[in-house]
Formats: structure tokens, C-alpha cells, sequence
């Protein structure tokens, strides 16, 4: 799972909780399916062109308040740094908006066979995420 996930935030909860167990790249070595270093490095300095972390060395590095955020949102970190700069701008709410709108999760739970197994069931579900789909956007 590790190395087919973003490791934004794996690496700056890594440094912000497991710092007296070793540096990032000790600590995420020793998980089941270790990412490479390479890509550990990367993240790190991703995460510092992005102001999550202070300096794009993981050693020298703290964890700023983009980076705290980042740990604590179900967000991207650029779609953080908006609602961050929205709150410092005095339009959070817009930016929360903007940042919601701008996710890739979908509204609607399209239905899935993994969840639904019973082709009736799974029949009868598609078209009723479609008609809602259709009463809200006119299917769009």
C-alpha cells in the first residue's frame, strides 16, 4: 500500500510522532514494503517546496504549520495551503468551498461490485445514483 500511495503525509507524521525512533528514512525502513530512499527523498523535499517542511534535508527539517495541517486535513497539500491562505486572507469559508470543490472524490458514491455483489442490487443502485445525479446536475 505504501509504495502505491501518496507519502506526503506518512513522512510528516513520521517526523512529527516517530522522530525518537530514528530519521524518516529509518523509521519508514523498517515497515513491511519499505519505499525506496529515492522516494522518500523526493517526498521530503515535495513537501518543502511546499512550506510543509523547513528545509529539504529530513534531518534538518521541523514541520511548519502547513505540515501540521497537512497531518491533520483529509486534504492535498496545495488544496491545505489555499484554505491555509484563505484563513490569513479573512475568506476561510470561500477557501474551504474553493478546496472542497477542487477534490477529486466525487459527491456521489458511484456503486461497486466490491460492495454490492448481487447484480440485482447493484443494477437497482446504479440507476439510482444516476436519477440522482440527473435530478441535481442533469446528469453532468
Amino acid at each position: 500500500e505504501m509504495n502505491n500511495a501518496s507519502l506526503d503525509k506518512t513522512v510528516i507524521t513520521t517526523k512529527m510522532l516517530l522522530a525518537k525512533y530514528g530519521t524518516v528514512h529509518e523509521v519508514l525502513s523498517m515497515v513491511l514494503s519499505p519505499p525506496s530512499g529515492d522516494r522518500i527523498q523526493s517526498t521530503i523535499e515535495d513537501l518543502h517546496r511546499y512550506g510543509a517542511f523547513t528545509a529539504p534535508d529530513a534531518e534538518a527539517a521541523e514541520v511548519t504549520v502547513i505540515g501540521r495541517l497537512a497531518a491533520q486535513l483529509p486534504l492535498e497539500l496545495p488544496l491545505i495551503r489555499l484554505v491555509l491562505f484563505g484563513h490569513l486572507s479573512g475568506c476561510l469559508p470561500e477557501a474551504i468551498v474553493m478546496a472542497g470543490t477542487l477534490t477529486q472524490q466525487d459527491i456521489f458514491m458511484m456503486p461497486s461490485r466490491m460492495f454490492i455483489p448481487d447484480p440485482k442490487r447493484l443494477a437497482r443502485s446504479v440507476l439510482n445514483n444516476f436519477q440522482d445525479r440527473v435530478n441535481v446536475d442533469g446528469g453532468r
